[in-house]
């Protein structure tokens, strides 16, 4: 069921798209002056959008960059530039909309700092990163760790399989399947991939990404999601800009049916209060259940649900009556692996991967 609904969803994904284009064609509103500088807070955080979108054009456009661990930072910058342009243009009709109450950023589809390896581990050297013994003794293994300066993060393994999980982070962005492609040629390597999120509700993309023509703007698209998002969103509204080389913007409307109005009364407070939702432990053993604290700021029924890695869900629950979380999510059973640990409140969730060994 839910491959179905990923596929409606996607079908409704392109339909939009192909609205936006024919938004661009007959659509000629006003453009309005803005600037491509901003604070560095600002900056840094639409840098990660940037870079995304950066690797994403590279796959898409199939350019050169795309076997490169490195980002292009041409076309990085390039990216940044338009993104702070249309958050700079505060007259807008979607501003508040888009940069206030949804605070829209790419999905993270794309992982650029984090990925795994999933190998034989009777290697010597799966052995060593289990114990974070560095060097491992395999020459291109710690060659490809010292080069890129990784950092081992965790190591995950089924207790009736032989094949475990080592997991890595770089902290400089990157094009990660560039660097999981080499790992994937060393012996005993089965998959290496980066990590991803399968909850989409927001996105931020190029238009144009898998176009090789030189266009005179940047063609951006803002995207908010909403009901079932784990199968792949039902509704979906979307915003485009064209972005001209001297910052000034031209938004060329919305398509898509409405965000409902009750996001922007409840979504800053929720996404506030979830923020202090920690869980633990993570990894958890055969034996442990997994604990989940936070607190809010009424008696608010909180939903827990447990999918797998197949998107199956395990397990959904309530915890109603009291302002603080402190509930014990029972996995005592479940198989060892990776599973996704939704914590919602109205509208609102947060995603946290977890592991049993």
């Amino acid at each position: 069921m839910m491959a179905v609904r990923k596929l409606l969803s996607r079908l409704l994904l392109n339909k939009a798209i192909g609205g936006i284009f024919f938004l661009a064609q007959i659509c000629h509103a006003q453009i309005v002056p803005s600037n491509c500088s901003a604070p560095a807070s600002v900056v840094e955080k639409y840098r990660v959008d940037a870079d995304r979108m950066a690797v994403l054009k590279v796959h898409n456009a199939n350019l050169p960059f795309k076997d490169s661990v490195e980002i292009d930072k041409n076309i990085s910058n390039n990216y940044l530039k338009a993104l702070l342009a249309v958050y700079n243009a505060t007259t807008i009709p979607p501003y508040d909309t888009i940069f206030k109450f949804l605070d829209i950023h790419t999905y993270l589809l794309v992982e650029l700092n984090k990925f795994f390896v999933y190998a034989d581990s009777s290697l010597t050297w799966m052995k060593n990163l289990r114990n974070n013994i560095i060097p491992t003794g395999n020459s291109t293994v710690d060659n490809l760790i010292s080069k890129y300066d990784l950092k081992r993060t965790g190591y995950y393994f089924n207790p009736f399989s032989a094949k475990h999980y080592a997991n890595f982070r770089r902290d400089t962005n990157s094009n990660l399947s560039a660097l999981c492609m080499k790992f994937l040629y060393i012996p005993g390597v089965l998959n290496s991939e980066p990590d991803f999120t399968p909850y989409d509700v927001d996105n931020i993309f190029d238009t144009l990404s898998a176009s090789t023509t030189t266009t005179p703007y940047t063609m951006l698209t803002y995207t908010y999601g909403w009901d079932d998002c784990l199968a792949g969103c039902l509704y979906r509204r979307f915003w485009t800009f064209k972005v001209y080389p001297n910052c000034s913007i031209e938004y060329l409307g919305g398509f898509g049916p409405e965000v409902p109005s009750s996001f922007f009364t409840e979504i800053n407070e929720q996404f506030a209060l979830l923020d202090n939702v920690v869980v633990f432990p993570n990894p958890s053993s055969a034996n442990e259940s997994v604990k989940i604290l936070g607190e809010l700021p009424s008696e608010t029924p909180v939903t827990v649900t447990l999918w797998d890695v197949m998107g199956r869900k395990i397990k959904n629950e309530q915890i109603f009556g009291s302002k603080k979380i402190d509930f014990d999510l029972q996995t005592v059973g479940l198989e060892g692996g990776a599973y996704l640990l939704q914590v919602s409140v109205g509208t609102q969730s947060r995603n946290f991967k977890i592991f049993k060994q």
